[in-house]
């Protein structure tokens, strides 16, 4: 076994082992990250904005516009009218999807 010279025994006692460690694991992280880019909302949807304090406001699909937001009992209304069918498409907010209206039962009572 060769012995130490006096610049490595004096390196060894000046460091310390686990901050080598954890500097050697921080580069080997930091070397494994890749640059993401930022995903934003794509330009072409648009989520609406909802005023007052009624929960369940709804934008109605109409063709390929949105129109809203409505609350439950104006939905109700128009059912009544016929101006939608419990085929048109609704979302709110707390929804994954648009659904059609017969598939929301707070809508559909």
């Amino acid at each position: 076994m060769k012995p130490l010279d006096f610049n490595t025994l004096n390196t060894l006692n000046q460091s310390n082992p686990a901050e080598q460690l954890m500097q050697q694991a921080q580069q080997s992280i930091k070397s494994m990250q890749v640059d993401v880019p930022q995903v934003g909302m794509p330009p072409h949807v648009v989520l609406p904005i909802f005023q007052g304090k009624e929960e369940n406001q709804y934008v109605l699909a109409v063709g390929q516009e949105q129109k809203g937001p409505y609350t439950v009992s104006q939905l109700n209304q128009m059912l009544r009218e016929g101006s939608v069918t419990v085929e048109s498409y609704v979302w709110r907010s707390g929804m994954s999807e648009w659904k059609m209206i017969k598939d929301c039962p707070d809508i559909i009572k």
